[in-house]
């Protein structure tokens, strides 16, 4: 599951792809990121966890999220 040594590491995991994905809306976060912060601690070693399959590592870094869909990008007027 997606590991962050610091915030500042979530921060950036959070602004290359929640921010950019359909299933991010500010008013009502995305269900993953969500469980993420609830379980990550408790998750962390628990190989059967859905949130190793979720946000998978790939070896020490976080790969994309497997809900990730990039948003349409918006028109600007």
């Amino acid at each position: 599951m997606g590991y962050f040594s610091n915030g500042s590491e979530g921060d950036d995991y959070q602004a290359h792809y929640c921010d950019r994905c359909v299933h991010w809306q500010h008013e009502n976060p995305c269900a993953v990121w969500g469980l993420h912060l609830m379980r990550n601690y408790k998750d962390c070693t628990n190989a059967s966890s859905a949130l190793h399959m979720l946000i998978p590592r790939d070896g020490i870094f976080n790969a994309k999220c497997l809900m990730f869909w990039p948003d349409a990008p918006k028109e600007t007027t």
